[in-house]
């Protein structure tokens, strides 16, 4: 009875190493049942361990990393991943003074999946939305509204706040 994991890339991409795993065999009945411990995973940053199953595409595990499996036929597992989840939250981010009107939820991320932003649902009186920025300072980097975004963090859990940006609205033309 022979066992091998392959380690894939987190997207299902090509197999990257491939270890054949020790066997501690017994006999029993005329059959041989084998005792294998599931490697540890290296998982690109971003990613997490999901475990190990027999379908390089598969999303759930049938085998955790680090636990005993018995074995009796000869088995590929391959190592399932999946990108870090993560929250993004909308801040109106008025300027001092002005009272910011409207609401919006918290948008779920995955690491490696990309979404448009939510449409900006915020306003702030005198004020033109001109998109969302990682600071309340309104610098560094910045997204239009419903623009779309990916791995804005690697670490699972996180929350990234977006800060809305504005600036004033344009006087109306005076017609003589």
């Amino acid at each position: 009875t022979n066992a091998k994991v392959i380690s894939q890339t987190p997207s299902g991409g090509t197999a990257s190493t491939e270890t054949t795993l020790p066997l501690t065999c017994n006999k029993y009945n005329g059959g041989t049942t084998c005792n294998i411990t599931s490697p540890s995973m290296e998982v690109l940053t971003g990613y997490h361990a999901i475990g190990y199953a027999t379908s390089a595409s598969a999303t759930t595990s049938s085998w955790n990393e680090n636990t005993l499996k018995t074995v009796s036929t000869d088995a590929t597992y391959y190592a399932i991943t999946a990108g870090n989840t993560y929250t993004i939250r909308f801040n109106a981010n008025c300027p001092s003074g002005i009272t910011s009107t409207g609401t919006m939820s918290n948008m779920a991320m995955t690491y490696g999946t990309s979404r448009n932003l939510t449409a900006n649902a915020f306003g702030c009186a005198g004020r033109v939305f001109d998109g969302w920025t990682l600071n309340a300072e309104g610098t560094g980097e910045t997204f239009a509204d419903e623009e779309s975004v990916n791995n804005l963090t690697t670490t699972s859990g996180d929350i990234v706040d977006l800060y809305g940006r504005w600036r004033l609205t344009p006087p109306s033309p005076t017609i003589s």
